[in-house]
């Protein structure tokens, strides 16, 4: 595929949006945008208000769905180009899933903000998720160190 004109050579998509999509398998790069839509249903399901305990549960096991689907959609399709990307972003989303799941059920037992007991579960499972987040980006930014110090950016692209 080209311009029809100069017979210039198409650049794909994948390599226009290289930055966006370049921790993706080129066959799994649309899940990317996968990624961001849960991101913004997750933020339109925390945006509501409910008056409830019932609907706090709800909404927060509604956001467990989300993160469930994610981590199952991982698992299927294999998107990350590096195995420790996907172990991570796996657990991380699985680790969210469970920390919405207890705060569900948290909720549904009659718990309220102020009751830390019944919250204490989630709470250490979120803590867990920053660690695993941390991790991520730890590794994320020695990575782009070691590819910038050895000038092989260019081939890593």
């Amino acid at each position: 595929e080209g311009e029809w004109v100069s017979r210039r050579r198409a650049v794909h998509w994948v390599e226009r949006w290289g930055s966006a999509v370049r921790c993706y398998q080129e066959r799994a790069a649309w899940y990317g945008a996968v990624e961001n839509a849960a991101g913004f249903a997750v933020a339109g399901i925390q945006v509501l208000d409910p008056e409830t305990p019932e609907g706090c549960g709800h909404q927060k096991l509604a956001t467990a769905v989300v993160f469930a689907g994610l981590v199952g959609l991982e698992l299927w399709v294999v998107p990350q180009l590096y195995w420790r990307n996907r172990v991570l972003v796996v657990a991380f989303n699985a680790l969210q899933a469970c920390a919405m799941g207890a705060f569900a059920a948290a909720y549904y037992t009659g718990g309220s903000e102020d009751d830390d007991g019944r919250f204490a579960v989630a709470l250490e499972i979120l803590k867990v998720c920053v660690y695993v987040l941390w991790v991520k980006v730890g590794l994320d930014v020695v990575g782009m160190l070691l590819i910038l110090l050895t000038r092989r950016r260019r081939d890593m692209q």
